[in-house]
């Protein structure tokens, strides 16, 4: 066998190797590394293009309850108790406020009636002096609010008391006499103060006169010392007059004071009361529409009855125990949806956006999903939610064909379609998120 030189070239032995390894596997043709290529390249492409055309919604869930704009209005008892009047029949016609039933209480309505009507009245009144015809209604059997009443007519009763007592016109009468009487003096001692000064000037001539002729030797000392003491009496007098005219009119200003005193006093006592006699007017009043809530079941909307339930006289009710139901006369307007929106994503939502509602009641697998629009959004959130309100076709025909039947406050959730966004674009948020917001 001949000896084998060794390869001393690397080329060489690498070319070898590649002899060696086409012969365990074979050549690979050329078109199929090209060819392959070039389709990874292509569908890398198809995939970007897809990416970037294809597009899905962004959603945010919310639960939704599907009801009327009007919707029908549950009456229920606030309190527990008998059923001791029923005053309406199943399908009746009623107004707003109508009695409809009465519940057990140990006021007489009639009694309650009167002393509405009775307060009415009073609040009617403008002149305290009305006051004094008032007359209570006696006999009345009002339950719980007769603590109240009565705390009403003792200040009532006082009151008319403070109105008919004169004691207080009888001392004002006296005092403006009083100062009737002192004008009048002063008016005639103004008289006499006018003769008294011309007295005094005529006393003043005679002792200046004297005083003259005393001097002159014509009178005697005596005769002028005379003449001298009837000026100085008369212009006394005069003093003496004139302080007491001063005084006189001082003592009508203290006269005017003390008037002034009394009527502030009169009018402070009659304002005092009459503020506690409305005050007690305005507790009957909310007194008798507290017991009105609580004992008596009225039409909160005009509309016709609906019992959801078997009523009868003596029938216990409990407390926020729904009774019976008033349909709004005129129908029930449009139909819509109320939901309760999370916080999180509520600043992607917009009045007009789509949104696909499945019914609890009606699996959407097999009945489909009621289409609306958002209508409008709560400005201000409520314990963590916005109130949503989603407008709603009147025949509720689903995304199946199938058609609804409307019955009031049906539950479902609301899927709310914010934005159509392609995968590619979700991406490069990610990317951007990410290098912003390391």
């Amino acid at each position: 066998m001949p000896e084998r030189k060794p390869i001393q070239d690397p080329e060489d032995i690498e070319l070898r190797e590649d002899r060696q390894l086409e012969a365990v596997i074979g050549r690979p043709p050329g078109w199929l590394l090209h060819w392959g290529m070039t389709l990874v390249a292509l569908a890398f492409v198809v995939l970007i293009v897809l990416s970037a055309v294809i597009e899905y919604p962004d959603v945010l869930q919310a639960p939704v309850t599907v009801l009327s704009e009007q919707p029908p209005v549950r009456v229920v008892a606030r309190t527990s108790g008998k059923l001791t009047r029923l005053l309406v029949q199943d399908g009746q016609f009623v107004r707003q406020g109508d009695l409809l039933a009465e519940l057990e209480n140990p006021a007489r309505l009639q009694d309650v009636e009167t002393l509405s009507s009775f307060i009415e009245d009073l609040q009617a009144l403008e002149n305290p002096l009305d006051f004094l015809e008032v007359q209570l209604p006696e006999n009345l059997q009002l339950g719980e609010l007769q603590p109240d009443f009565a705390q009403f007519a003792q200040n009532l009763e006082d009151y008319q008391y403070f109105l008919s007592q004169g004691t207080v016109f009888q001392k004002i009468n006296s005092l403006e006499q009083q100062i009737r009487r002192t004008r009048e003096l002063i008016r005639l001692q103004g008289n006499q103060l006018r003769k008294l000064e011309e007295e005094v000037a005529l006393a003043r001539e005679n002792f200046e006169r004297y005083r003259r002729l005393s001097q002159d030797g014509a009178v005697s000392d005596v005769e002028a010392e005379r003449a001298e003491v009837d000026y100085l009496r008369k212009e006394r007098a005069l003093e003496q007059l004139k302080t007491t005219i001063v005084n006189h009119r001082i003592r009508i200003e203290e006269l005017r004071v003390e008037i002034a005193d009394l009527k502030q006093s009169r009018q402070d006592g009659r304002s005092s009361r009459q503020l506690l006699i409305r005050q007690d007017i305005r507790r009957l009043q909310s007194a008798v529409e507290a017991w009105r809530q609580r004992y008596l079941l009225l039409a909160p909307i005009t509309g016709r009855v609906a019992f959801t339930r078997v009523l009868s006289e003596q029938q216990f009710l409990k407390a926020e125990e729904p009774v019976l139901t008033i349909v709004p006369e005129g129908g029930e307007g449009d139909i819509l949806g109320r939901a309760l929106l999370p916080m999180r994503g509520a600043g992607k939502v917009r009045a007009g956006q789509r949104v696909s509602i499945r019914l609890e009641g009606y699996p959407y697998q097999q009945f489909g999903t009621l289409d609306g629009r958002v209508a409008k959004v709560a400005l201000v959130p409520e314990e963590s939610s916005y109130l949503l309100e989603v407008d709603l076709p009147d025949t509720l025909r689903t995304t199946y064909g199938q058609t609804i039947p409307f019955r009031q406050e049906m539950q479902g959730t609301a899927l709310v379609i914010t934005e159509e966004r392609s995968f590619l674009a979700r991406i490069f948020d990610r990317i951007l998120s990410v290098w912003k917001n390391p």
